[in-house]
C-alpha cells in the first residue's frame, strides 16, 4: 500500500488553508452590498429632494445589490415619499432618476460617459477610485473592510444640492 509523505499531507492542508477565503471575509463581501444599500438610503434621508410623489434610486450597469436594495428600500418613505429602486439598461434612462448608483463593474470610460451625460440634480454615487474627481457626488471606499465615503460637496453646491451637515461631516474625504 503506498502512502502519501507527511509533507505532503501538510503542504496540501497549508494550501487549502490560506487558498481560501476566511468566513469573516467571505461574510463581510455579503454584506457590503447591504450596507451599501442602507448607505444609500441615509444619503437619501440628508438630501433636500424636490417635490414629487416618489425617489426614484436607479441602478446602472451590472446589478451588484441582487435582491438586497429592494428588500432594504420596500417600505421606506422620506418626507412623504416612497423610494422605489429601479433596473436601468443604459445611459439615456437617467433623466428620471433622483440617485444614481453607477457599478464599480463598469470600465472607466462608461463611468466617464454616463457621468458626462448625467444632467440636472441627480445625485450620482459610485463605488471606484477616481469617481469624485470623474465628476460623481458620492463614492463609496472600503476602508478595513467597512463602507466608507466620500463626498463632492463643492460639484453638489454648484449642482444646486443641498446636502444636510451630517453626510458631509461623517465622509471619510470631502471635497
Amino acid at each position: 500500500m503506498h502512502t502519501t509523505p507527511n509533507w505532503l499531507q501538510l503542504l496540501l492542508i497549508l494550501v487549502l488553508t490560506f487558498a481560501s477565503p476566511s468566513s469573516s471575509v467571505l461574510a463581510a463581501n455579503k454584506d457590503e452590498y447591504t450596507n451599501k444599500a442602507r448607505h444609500l438610503y441615509q444619503f437619501a434621508r440628508h438630501i433636500q429632494w424636490p417635490r414629487s410623489s416618489t425617489l426614484l434610486v436607479c441602478v446602472i450597469g451590472p446589478d451588484p445589490f441582487g435582491k438586497k436594495l429592494d428588500q432594504f428600500l420596500q417600505g421606506k418613505r422620506i418626507g412623504g415619499r416612497k423610494l422605489i429602486p429601479k433596473r436601468l439598461s443604459g445611459s439615456h434612462q437617467v433623466s428620471g432618476c433622483h440617485m444614481l448608483f453607477i457599478s464599480g463593474k463598469l470600465k472607466s470610460q462608461q463611468i466617464t460617459k454616463i457621468l458626462t451625460k448625467t444632467k440636472g440634480k441627480i445625485i450620482t454615487v459610485g463605488e471606484v477610485p477616481g469617481f469624485i474627481q470623474k465628476g460623481g457626488l458620492l463614492n463609496f471606499i472600503m476602508s478595513k473592510q467597512h463602507v466608507r465615503y466620500e463626498v463632492n460637496h463643492s460639484l453638489a453646491k454648484k449642482k444646486g444640492l443641498k446636502f444636510a451637515y451630517p453626510l458631509i461631516k461623517m465622509a471619510k474625504k470631502r471635497f
